[in-house]
């Protein structure tokens, strides 16, 4: 019926299908949940709030990182 071959490549498919679940499993839950909360009315999803502070340190955060590669960038082509 089935060679060992074939049964080992059966067997070593099965197990790089399992890595790749195992490698995006999260964002295949995220996509799940999205989808249970968009299809299923009145589906309870917590809201994250955020501090004021931290927004702040955000914003901050992304005008340096801004401000630093266009520093890189204008060095770059600077020196050559």
């Amino acid at each position: 019926m089935y060679s060992k071959n074939n049964l080992e490549s059966n067997v070593s498919y099965i197990f790089q299908v399992r890595r790749a679940i195992g490698d995006f499993g999260v964002p295949i839950s995220i996509i799940v949940m999205a989808f249970v909360a968009f299809l299923i009315p009145y589906t309870y999803v917590q809201v994250t709030y955020v501090h004021i502070c931290l927004r702040l340190i955000f914003v901050i955060l992304h005008f340096v990182t801004y401000f630093v590669d266009t520093l890189v960038v204008y060095l770059g082509h600077l020196f050559l």
